[in-house]
């Protein structure tokens, strides 16, 4: 509706309410649970209020308790946190017509893709319903789709609440208003309204663009700055070490970090920096290659040196990057590889003659798999970096760029106990995001022809980060009335929590190697599934293709399927991968890619529940004797089972 009236400059004010929901919203992204409580309790609108005091709930006590909560007294707002957007919509929908008020709407709104969201939120805002609540949202959309000159002028006419001015410094650092940006976010710092996703910002806005006189102020702004909520609170330390490192100030930085419980691997890196500056000595200094920022730091020539040109080379072919994905998935331009490259030098251009010109790179063939750059010559431009760009099978051009941390050749044998070779890289921080990470998709690694790369720091996170607060005694399942109820998949409860926890526990100092592994042996099966396509004529590939499902997205999902069975399979701890499966059902469908992992991981999930119920594995006992009650939905009980229970019922899924 909006799309054929044009983009208005709706007059919104915020007060009230508006105000209230804006603090709560602040307190939500800093993790500051006393400061949720109290803001939630303030909201006194109908519908917004009860949903206040369960976003605040789970922040405070889990995404579960809330969940239960709301069940109990019979509330819609469980939406909010039910696993399955899909699900949750069904929840919402079930609502009678007479109380489907504005909290309604606006959780509509927030449920759907960014298309969806952007008109369900700008009709409300046309009709002068909503208020500020619902203009953050349809600015937000119009940020994830890539609008940013539509998303400007809704900011123009915006009051000036704290989740609106953060939309606003994103959309003038995305659109190159570098010192704009800086200010605004400083501005925000010292009037106590910054964001944890906002310190994020400034740190990547002043680590890119030397601006000494806006540092010396943020040093000066984030030492008097106080607690404002557990995640705030890691960052802004994380944040002033390392600007305190780059003004030579090291007994400073260390200082900071001191206070820092370092389990994220990118404090883990700053924390690295920080140390061998001050001269002081690094543990488990596992001899990586220096990071960007770190070639930065050590370079007496900052602002000329070649590791700034390297950071700034990545930064403008991101920008271009995503202007691209943008106009191939939002505008419908159509754009091959040579145009990707192309646009791609044109953006760097500007920064001089040490750029690499992606266009000049020779190309690799894969028939209906499409083809992809040679980037064997970036290594002299690009030292210590990981690039994989190409074209695949009916998708955009595309490139993502990571810090390469080590490379090996591993032997794999496949199916037909025939050896395959292939490069395995481990990279870490990524720089430039492919198509699918460009809309905020979550990635652990991917596989392609011969090549797999594994993030490191996704590794690093689920291995360093905190067991989450599970409850004393396991939570009871919900009652099952048939089948179907029985196997349903849309609310695991915290299943996927307490596979982790339990393989953690199991693990110990070898959990991130585990996780490490799982990761790996998904990546493979793509690869032995691509070599075992690429050996067949144009024939063979076409009737593989029709057998997954004929279309692009059906070939996807069955490629990931098989591909994280394979890892139950043959993991050492089969509750790893089986967790990642369970935690897929909250992705966004509205993600590209991300639907096909959902679907993939979904239809696997049905299918190790249907065995599970009907008791058709090798070795079956009874589900009584595993502690399982058939009266219940089986996917909420799946972390009862020990591993190789887990091992066997992937046995008996076909591949």
């Amino acid at each position: 509706m909006l799309a054929a009236c044009g983009l208005t400059r709706p007059v919104v004010e915020a007060s009230g309410d508006d105000l209230r929901l804006d603090r709560l919203w602040l307190a939500l992204e800093r993790g500051d649970v006393e400061g949720a409580s109290g803001a939630a309790a303030e909201v006194h609108a109908p519908g917004f209020a009860e949903r206040a005091r369960f976003d605040a709930l789970a922040l405070a006590e889990g995404r579960v308790a809330a969940l239960t909560r709301a069940r109990e007294q019979g509330s819609f707002w469980r939406a909010r946190f039910l696993a399955s957007d899909a699900r949750a919509r069904e929840v919402l929908d079930e609502v009678p017509e007479s109380q489907r008020g504005l909290a309604y709407r606006l959780e509509d709104a927030r449920l759907s893709p960014p298309q969806r969201r952007a008109s369900i939120a700008g009709a409300l805002v046309e009709s002068g319903a909503g208020g500020t609540e619902a203009l953050a949202v349809w600015v937000e959309a119009l940020l994830a789709q890539g609008r940013l000159a539509d998303a400007d002028a809704l900011l123009d006419a915006g009051p000036s609440t704290a989740r609106l001015r953060a939309a606003r410094h994103r959309l003038e650092l995305a659109t190159g208003r570098v010192r704009s940006g800086v200010r605004g976010l400083l501005d925000d710092l010292g009037a106590g309204l910054l964001t944890t996703s906002g310190l994020q910002l400034l740190e990547r806005a002043l680590q890119r663009v030397p601006m000494d006189d806006l540092e010396a102020e943020a040093r000066r702004l984030l030492r008097a700055d106080g607690e404002r909520g557990e995640r705030y609170e890691r960052t802004r330390t994380r944040v002033l070490a390392g600007l305190e490192l780059r003004a030579g100030h090291a007994r400073e930085g260390v200082a900071q970090l001191a206070r820092l419980d370092v389990r994220d691997p990118v404090d883990d890196r700053l924390a690295r920096r920080v140390r061998r500056r001050a001269g002081l000595p690094v543990p488990d200094d596992d001899g990586r290659p220096p990071t960007p920022e770190e070639r930065v730091d050590a370079d007496p020539q900052r602002v000329g040196g070649r590791a700034l040109l390297e950071l700034r080379t990545a930064d403008e072919w991101s920008l271009a990057a995503r202007a691209t994905y943008h106009g191939a998935l939002v505008d419908g331009d159509e754009l091959d590889l040579d145009g990707f490259t192309a646009a791609l030098d044109a953006a760097g251009a500007h920064l001089g003659d040490g750029v690499p010109r992606l266009a000049e790179l020779p190309r690799r063939g894969f028939g209906l798999f499409g083809e992809l750059l040679d980037t064997t010559g970036l290594a002299e431009a690009l030292p210590d970096a990981f690039v994989l760009a190409g074209e695949g099978f009916l998708l955009p051009p595309e490139l993502t760029l990571y810090d390469r941390v080590a490379s090996a050749s591993p032997d794999l044998v496949g199916d037909d106990g025939e050896h395959v070779r292939y490069t395995r890289q481990l990279v870490q921080g990524m720089r430039v995001p492919g198509l699918q990470a460009s809309r905020g998709a979550d990635f652990s690694g991917a596989g392609l022809v011969d090549v797999v790369f594994l993030d490191a720091d996704q590794v690093l996170r689920q291995a360093r980060r905190p067991a989450s607060p599970l409850a004393p005694l396991p939570p009871e399942a919900w009652p099952a009335r048939d089948t179907a109820e029985r196997r349903a998949l849309d609310e695991p409860l915290d299943t996927a929590e307490r596979l982790l926890a339990a393989a953690r526990a199991d693990a110990g100092d070898d959990f991130a190697r585990r996780v490490l592994e799982a990761l790996a042996l998904h990546e493979e099966r793509h690869i032995l599934d691509v070599q075992h396509l690429l050996a067949r004529n144009v024939f063979g590939m076409l009737l593989d293709v029709l057998s997954a499902g004929g279309t692009p997205d059906a070939v996807r999902a069955e490629v990931e399927r098989r591909a994280q069975l394979d890892a139950i399979r043959r993991a050492t701890d089969p509750r790893l991968p089986l967790a990642h499966v369970i935690a897929s059902l909250r992705s966004d469908p509205g993600l590209p890619g991300v639907g096909e992992h959902a679907a993939g991981y979904g239809e696997l999930l049905a299918q190790l529940v249907e065995v599970l119920d009907e008791e058709r594995w090798d070795g079956a006992r009874p589900l009584s004797e595993l502690g399982i009650d058939r009266g219940r939905v089986l996917v909420q009980q799946l972390w009862r089972l020990d591993p190789e229970t887990l091992r066997a019922l992937a046995m008996a899924v076909a591949l």
